[in-house]
């Protein structure tokens, strides 16, 4: 069954959200929500910084769907200074992100490079780069942006997922059967990972 074109953008755009907070959670730095009705404008609070609460607030914003506040919390994050090099490259990749949401590919790619450039040790802008790839029909460009992100970060579940998905494209079965066991071995809980590879095994008996 193939994906809708829409709907695989924000699934996309979710799973980076996701690789994000997991981040910060081996961090051990609390990220807390933003409330139902986000303000134009928010002051720091508790022990995070301007920065990183705008990042907060932003990531809060674009879950729910509000690309254009969190295109504002970034923006305001990034102008605060943040003196974290990993928080001013998650900044940009919110924005990223939004663009993407938006289907303005062309400014999202921008922001993804910029966030890798900012922080090169960071691997979600190169997953996400994968990811825009991908919807563009830029596989081979998609494939060597998820082969980065996992030299980055070995144990990056969603990178394996995003390319066993390039793969299943593609028709490489056993490389896509491969990568979703990698992903599955990351990360067991990935539902929809072990529905693909359910039906991958048993397309290659037939």
């Amino acid at each position: 069954m193939e994906t809708h074109p829409l709907t695989l953008i924000v699934t996309l755009i979710l799973a980076g959200l996701a690789g994000f907070l997991i981040w910060r959670t081996r961090n051990r730095k609390k990220i807390s929500p933003a409330p139902a009705r986000t303000p134009a404008r928010v002051t720091a609070s508790g022990g995070d910084t301007p920065s990183e609460d705008f990042l907060n607030r932003a990531i809060a914003a674009l879950r729910s769907g509000q690309t254009h506040s969190a295109t504002g919390f970034a923006e305001e994050g990034l102008r605060s200074n943040p003196g974290n090099r990993r928080v001013r490259a998650s900044l940009l990749n919110v924005l990223g992100n939004a663009q993407v949401s938006e289907k303005n590919y062309d400014a999202g790619e921008r922001w993804f490079r910029e966030a890798a450039d900012t922080d090169p040790a960071f691997s979600f802008p190169h997953s996400n780069l994968g990811n825009l790839y991908f919807i563009r029909g830029r596989f081979e460009e998609a494939e060597s942006a998820y082969r980065e992100a996992l030299r980055l970060d070995p144990h990056y579940a969603d990178a394996y997922n995003n390319l066993g998905t390039l793969y299943k494209k593609e028709q490489r079965i056993d490389e896509a059967v491969h990568a979703f066991e990698k992903a599955l071995e990351l990360n067991p809980g990935m539902e929809g990972v072990r529905r693909n590879l359910d039906y991958l095994k048993r397309f290659r008996k037939e």
